[in-house]
């Protein structure tokens, strides 16, 4: 059930990304988006992250295709709501953060099945 991850990739996006966000196939769409809003918010210069479902890496997800994908969900009127959500931020889920103590490396993951490890460092260390 990736394909809803994968229509946020860019495919024109090429290389490596400093950045790394794990999730399992069955992730909420909605969490991984904030996350990942969060992170490009967090710094300007990240221009895209790589997407890793279920330890497959699904490709990049750059700043711009997700502008444009969020872009289609903003509400005009502060006042509109879809009637399904409260307000507020969930607490049902936390993001772990590792980073790679040789590359600087950074992975967020919405869940844990073991240590994530950087191709060619080995395994990352939590940072929060």
């Amino acid at each position: 059930m990736t394909y809803g991850f994968r229509s946020w990739l860019d495919s024109s996006a090429e290389g490596t990304a400093p950045l790394r966000i794990v999730t399992s196939a069955t992730g909420d769409l909605e969490v991984v988006a904030a996350e990942l809003k969060r992170s490009f918010d967090a710094d300007p210069a990240v221009q895209r992250i790589e997407l890793v479902v279920d330890g497959n890496r699904l490709g990049m997800v750059t700043r711009t295709r997700l502008r444009e994908l969020l872009s289609k969900f903003e509400r005009s009127d502060p006042g509109a709501g879809d009637g399904a959500t409260l307000p507020g931020r969930s607490s049902q889920y936390t993001v772990l953060t590792y980073r790679c103590g040789t590359c600087g490396v950074t992975a967020k993951l919405l869940f844990v099945d073991e240590v994530p490890e950087c191709v060619g460092h080995g395994p990352m260390d939590r940072v929060s």
